[in-house]
């Protein structure tokens, strides 16, 4: 019910987070100060699916993006 982000790295600027349904539309987004390192995301209210989520760095722009598969068993 809940995605939890953990980062190894320590960034000098803040961090944006946004999540994705397969369709491209924005569903979630949170900014992370430089100072956090891990972010749950409360996932239970999703519908089963597959999400994107993208990771981009203030400054230096896209850090990452991650596929999520969520099941509701």
């Amino acid at each position: 019910d809940k995605l939890q982000i953990q980062l190894s790295k320590h960034y000098n600027s803040n961090l944006h987070l946004n999540l994705y349904d397969i369709n491209g539309q924005l569903i979630w987004y949170s900014k992370m100060g430089n100072d956090v390192e891990m972010q749950n995301i409360d996932v239970s209210k999703l519908a089963s699916g597959t999400y994107i989520l993208q990771l981009t760095d203030e400054t230096k722009g896209l850090i990452n993006t991650y596929k999520i598969e969520k099941s509701n068993n």
